[in-house]
């Protein structure tokens, strides 16, 4: 009797140590104006650490409350469990939160949404990673095209090889019809 309550407990133990829940704090800048806006941001995770986008979910830091989130997965690690990811999800500058993203085998995402309206993006920082930018408008300054018109022998070098070609066939041309 005491073996089976012992590998009972063993094996709760061992199955608490496996259902382990990480965390990524999400950050990012609310905007000026009042309403709805949607955060985006990219998160990688370690091999073997999330095996499905049902593992991972964005949570109200304070209150725990689950906000309902739309995943785009972008690479795999060889084993099949998720390298890279895009999340979003909608927040509202009136009722400012700060939210985390919490993933592992114990978490089991419950919330989430495939349609998306047109609203602002936010882009996040999950976990410290850099935010992405989806517009970038860099001034470049002048263009400059120069065309030389010179008429010089390293501008027809390739006139070379084919004319030699040429030469070589003519040759074999002339000798195939002498036999």
């Amino acid at each position: 009797m005491k073996n089976i309550i012992f590998t009972i407990l063993v094996s709760l133990f061992l199955l608490c140590a496996n259902a382990e829940e990480n965390r990524f704090v999400i950050e990012f800048e609310y905007p000026q104006f009042k309403g709805d806006f949607y955060v985006s941001g990219r998160v990688s995770f370690p091999p073997g650490a999330v095996l499905s986008d049902k593992n991972f979910s964005v949570h109200d830091s304070l209150t725990q409350e689950e906000i309902p989130v739309m995943v785009e997965i972008s690479e795999k690690w060889p084993d099949g469990s998720i390298l890279d990811a895009s999340v979003h999800f909608a927040a509202n500058s009136s009722r400012r939160k700060d939210y985390v993203l919490s993933y592992g085998e114990g978490v089991n995402r419950s919330r989430s949404f495939t349609q998306v309206s047109t609203l602002p993006i936010v882009t996040a920082s999950i976990g410290n990673s850099p935010r992405t930018e989806e517009s970038l408008d860099m001034e470049v300054g002048q263009l400059i095209v120069k065309v030389d018109r010179s008429v010089d022998f390293r501008y027809y070098w390739y006139l070379l090889p084919m004319f030699g070609l040429l030469f070589l066939a003519v040759c074999r041309a002339r000798r195939n019809s002498k036999s």
